[in-house]
C-alpha cells in the first residue's frame, strides 16, 4: 500500500517536471512530437514505478529486520526469565530439603526413646504374666518402629531430591544438613528391634497363653511404613529397618559428593559476586552452621540411648 502511494508521489512528481516540456514536444501537433513524447514518458513511469517499488521494499525489510530483532531480544528475555525461575524453582526445593532432613533427624531419638518405653512396659507385662497388656505394649512399640523406618525414608526421599536438584542449580547450594557419621548413629534402631525380637522371642518360648493371645492381635492393623499388620511388623522390622538406614547412607554420601561438585563449579566465581550473592552465601553459611549444632545434639541423644540412658519423657 505504501509503495503504491509512494510510486504515485513519484510519478505525479515527474509529470509535473516533464509534462511542460512533452507539452511543447507534442504541442507542434506533428505525429513526430507525439511519437518522442510516447517515447520519454514511458521511461518516466517506469523509473517512478521502480524506484516506488524499491523504497517500498527497503522500508518492509527495515521493519522486517527491526522486528526480528524485537523478537530475537524477546526470546532471550524470556530465556532468562525462565532460566532465573527454574533457578528460584530449584533454590527452594533445595532449602526444602535440607529443612525437611534435618527435622526428620531430630524426631528418630524421640520414637526410639517411646518405643523403648513400651518395651520396659512389655517385660513387666511379661513378668506379671499378662498377655494381652504384653503384647499391646509390644505393638505400639512396633508402631514407633515403624514411624523411625518411615521417617528415615522421608529423610531418603529428601536426600534424594537434593542430588537432583543440587546437579541443576548453577550457584553455591545450601549445604545438606547430614553427613555419613549422623546416618551411622541411626544404628541405634537396630538395637531397639534385636530387644523386641528377643522379648518375643521369649514369650514365644516360654508361655503358652502369650503365643495364644498372640495368634488373636497378629492380624491388627499398622499402617505405617509399608506394614499391614502386627505380625508383618514383627517379622520384617528389623529388615526394613536395616536396608532403609543402609540406603540413606548411600544417598548422603551421594549428596555430599554432588554438592562438593557444585562448589568446585562455582567456587572460581565467588570474588565475582554481586553484594545480594554474597550475603545468600553468608545466610546458606549460617544456616549450614545452626544445622550442624541440630545434627550434633540429636547423635547425642541417641548415644545416649545407646548407653542405656533413659531420662524423664519431658526431658528428651
Amino acid at each position: 500500500m505504501m509503495g503504491c502511494l509512494y510510486s504515485f508521489l513519484i510519478y505525479l512528481g515527474g509529470i509535473i517536471v516533464i509534462a511542460p516540456i512533452l507539452f511543447l514536444i507534442s504541442g507542434s501537433g506533428s505525429s513526430a512530437g507525439s511519437t518522442i513524447a510516447g517515447i520519454i514518458s514511458l521511461p518516466l513511469v517506469a523509473l517512478s514505478l521502480w524506484a516506488g517499488f524499491t523504497i517500498s521494499k527497503n522500508r518492509d525489510k527495515a521493519k522486517a529486520n527491526e522486528a526480528e530483532l524485537e523478537k530475537s531480544q524477546k526470546e532471550k528475555s524470556d530465556q532468562l526469565q525462565r532460566e532465573t525461575e527454574e533457578q528460584k524453582f530449584y533454590l527452594t526445593h533445595l532449602n526444602i530439603d535440607c529443612r525437611n532432613a534435618i527435622t526428620g533427624y531430630e524426631s528418630l531419638p524421640d520414637l526410639l526413646y517411646s518405643a523403648n518405653k513400651c518395651l520396659d512396659q512389655a517385660e513387666k507385662h511379661f513378668q506379671g504374666n499378662a498377655p494381652i497388656p504384653f503384647w499391646r505394649s509390644i505393638e505400639q512399640a512396633s508402631i514407633n518402629l515403624a514411624k523411625f523406618t518411615q521417617t528415615i525414608h522421608q529423610i531418603e526421599s529428601a536426600s534424594t531430591d537434593y542430588a537432583s536438584m543440587v546437579s541443576k542449580y548453577n550457584d553455591i547450594p545450601p549445604v545438606f544438613p547430614l553427613a555419613k557419621r549422623a546416618v551411622q548413629k541411626l544404628g541405634t534402631g537396630k538395637l531397639v528391634s534385636d530387644r523386641m525380637d528377643n522379648l518375643v522371642s521369649t514369650a514365644h518360648q516360654n508361655h503358652d497363653n502369650f503365643s495364644t493371645i498372640y495368634l488373636t492381635m497378629q492380624t491388627n492393623k499398622i499402617l505405617v511404613a509399608g506394614f499391614t499388620n502386627l505380625g508383618q511388623a514383627l517379622e520384617e522390622m528389623k529388615e526394613q529397618l536395616t536396608s532403609s538406614i543402609d540406603r540413606l547412607t548411600h544417598s548422603v554420601e551421594a549428596s555430599g559428593s554432588d554438592i562438593r561438585n557444585a562448589v568446585d563449579r562455582v567456587n572460581s566465581q565467588v570474588e565475582q559476586m554481586n553484594s545480594t550473592n554474597r550475603e545468600r552465601y553468608a545466610e546458606q553459611r549460617d544456616e549450614a552452621v545452626a544445622a550442624a549444632e541440630r545434627e550434633r545434639t540429636t547423635i547425642e541423644r541417641l548415644d545416649d540411648l545407646r548407653r542405656g540412658f533413659k531420662p524423664a519423657l519431658g526431658s528428651f
